[in-house]
């Protein structure tokens, strides 16, 4: 900060890193942790189908001349052009024009939408506020926004104003230097000798009297990071409550007897440090359930993190396996009955192979022996997410699930050499992630200022309340058939506050194959499917909403935050049986087709009917 001009970009491996970089003085939004948002992503791809793809869009582009579906492939898999449709946007930010002053923004979002413009964030007093309901917009704003293209924002922008990259990076020094001459408790102070940029919006009038920073998520964020650390804490076991390995696998095995749950795998290595930030993904205070979670690790968990995250989240259970994962240990863990099985590749360096060639093949090996053993049951729509070191280790893979084969009518399908990461049918449906998208994050925060700030309010759970979090739920009935437009404006009406980032489809409609792809911000004369999934930014009490009516698909049945830990047990027909409407029953058949879930045995709470 004592040298504001230089254009410094900064990504760390811990969490508790960031924190130390902004005690030295580098700002929160020139710094992220690698892991803490690589985990976070890795966690939403079990509620969100398709959100690590989305948020990849958003950081990588791609050349419409690469390497696709060769061959004859190309004319039966009509998906992979929407697909590309679906990429096909930027992620930027522009200024308000004069003409929207006064406008509220949802009013703003549905105005731009009609013209394929997305707005999901503007800076308010220097921050990043992200699906700011309520929020009047001023001119000179400057508001980031799904396009597919400048031209369509010269509809909305200020013409004639400066650079937007200009204006936001001068109104984020500003805040900061708001937040350091702040007055607050009396603690030691934070010593900074910074020399901050000023700039005039030229033509524009000056902004209302600053928000004070308690109110705000990215002021509070920083004026965390800013105080000091807590004494370290010596657990005692015994004393504490810190539940025992024993305790925690009898709770493991009741979760996998009552099915509904998440399978989380610990490849290699352990990486509990890294746990924390996706379990408090799973667990964040603004959702309505808490899907039981199943977690497989050869390590076991110190003390302080038995503390940390076994005996303050509820709902989770571990089981300590052997030297390495087998199926056997997954299908203790109720493999069959499982909502989600999530493959956690773990830390490179601890891998059980010299060969860097060979990094994934632990996982690879694991999700080939998961999908043949439930190519023999009822699971095959079962939800796998496998993270890869490598991008290359694609290769290694059927381009689609083992127990979608039956589906393929003939079609050279299962393996194409010369198709790309980005391009594979499996990272186009979210089921295969990689942490390589995000080291272009530190290339793209250099021309698109406040990227950095964007996907961590899009994506962390810091435990600070925020506007607006990712959810995706069913198409609302009578939507089928309408288009994308129309859908955008609906859910943005102030009644419901979410914006629609994009759709997840099936691949291949009216086969039975449960594969899917991701469609970020269609255009708005795209025809809506019955069986798509809406994926929205909304605040709480519209997930709150959608749960209990049964909308959000991926975790219908789960059992509801406020729900206590130890209830009955209910027997999973009649969840099924307890929609009383006939709307309520026609959502439950499609959603349950959809996610390829059986009417069944598969989940055994109280439905939020």
């Amino acid at each position: 900060q004592s040298h504001p001009h230089v254009n410094l970009r900064l990504m760390l491996q811990r969490p508790a890193s960031k924190v130390k970089a902004v005690r030295a003085g580098i700002w929160p939004s020139r710094c992220f942790s690698i892991n803490e948002m690589k985990c976070a992503l890795f966690g939403l791809s079990c509620p969100v189908r398709g959100w690590s793809t989305m948020v990849a869009h958003c950081l990588i582009s791609e050349d419409d001349g690469e390497d696709g579906p060769s061959g004859p492939v190309v004319d039966e898999e009509g998906w992979f052009t929407d697909f590309k449709q679906g990429r096909d946007f930027n992620l930027g930010g522009f200024l308000a024009g004069h003409s929207f002053a006064g406008v509220e923004f949802l009013e703003f979002v549905r105005q731009a939408s009609r013209m394929g413009v997305m707005p999901i964030a503007v800076q308010v007093n220097g921050t990043l506020d992200v699906n700011p309901i309520g929020y009047t917009l001023q001119a000179g704003d400057v508001v980031f926004a799904f396009h597919h293209g400048s031209h369509y924002l010269k509809h909305f922008e200020e013409p004639g104003a400066t650079d937007w990259r200009a204006m936001f990076l001068s109104n984020q020094q500003a805040a900061v230097m708001d937040v350091r001459t702040m007055p607050s408790d009396p603690k030691p102070e934070v010593q900074s000798d910074a020399r901050f940029l000023t700039a005039e919006k030229p033509g524009i009038s000056p902004s209302s009297p600053s928000t004070p920073s308690s109110s705000k998520p990215g002021l509070r964020r920083l004026q965390t990071l800013l105080e000091f650390p807590m004494p370290m804490t010596v657990f005692n076991s015994a004393k504490d409550g810190i539940p025992s390995l024993e305790d925690l696998e009898k709770k493991a095995n009741s979760i996998a007897a009552d099915g509904g749950h998440y399978i989380l795998v610990i490849l290699a290595g352990n990486p509990w440090n890294q746990m924390q930030a996706l379990l408090r993904t799973l667990r964040g205070k603004h959702l309505p359930f808490h899907v039981p979670i199943v977690i497989l690790s050869s390590a076991a968990p110190s003390s302080d993190h038995l503390a940390s995250m076994f005996k303050s989240m509820p709902r989770l259970g571990l089981i300590q396996t052997g030297k390495m994962v087998g199926v056997s240990d997954l299908s203790k863990a109720g493999m069959m009955e499982a909502r989600c099985i999530m493959l956690y590749a773990g830390n490179a360096s601890e891998a059980a192979v010299s060969d860097r060639r060979m990094l994934d093949g632990a996982g690879v090996t694991m999700l080939a022996a998961i999908e043949g053993a439930l190519c023999e049951t009822e699971s095959a729509g079962t939800h796998i997410v496998l993270e890869l070191h490598r991008q290359e280790s694609v290769k290694f893979m059927h381009r689609f699930p083992l127990t979608e084969d039956h589906y393929s009518q003939g079609s050279e399908w299962k393996f194409d050499p010369n198709e790309s990461f980005t391009n594979h049918p499996r990272f186009a449906s979210g089921s295969i992630f990689t942490a390589s998208c995000l080291g272009a994050l530190v290339a793209r925060s250099f021309y698109t200022p406040g990227i950095v700030e964007l996907l961590e309010n899009m994506v962390l759970d810091d435990g600070l309340e925020h506007p607006a979090h990712p959810w995706q739920v069913a198409l609302p009935e009578g939507f089928a058939d309408k288009t994308y437009g129309e859908l955008v404006e609906f859910l943005c009406d102030p009644s419901r506050g979410a914006l629609c980032l994009g759709l997840y489809r099936r691949c291949f409609p009216g086969t039975g194959s449960s594969s899917g792809y991701v469609m970020t911000n269609p255009k708005p004369v795209t025809k809506l499917r019955a069986d798509d999934l809406v994926t929205v930014l909304a605040p709480a009490s519209f997930g709150r909403d959608c749960f209990e009516k049964n909308m959000v698909v991926g975790v219908m049945g789960a059992p509801s935050a406020d729900e206590p830990e130890e209830g009955p047990r209910v027997d999973s027909k009649q969840i099924f049986d307890s929609f009383e409407t006939d709307e309520g029953r026609n959502r439950r058949v499609r959603c349950a087709a959809l996610m390829s879930s059986k009417p069944t045995g598969v989940f055994s709470r109280t439905s939020r009917a």
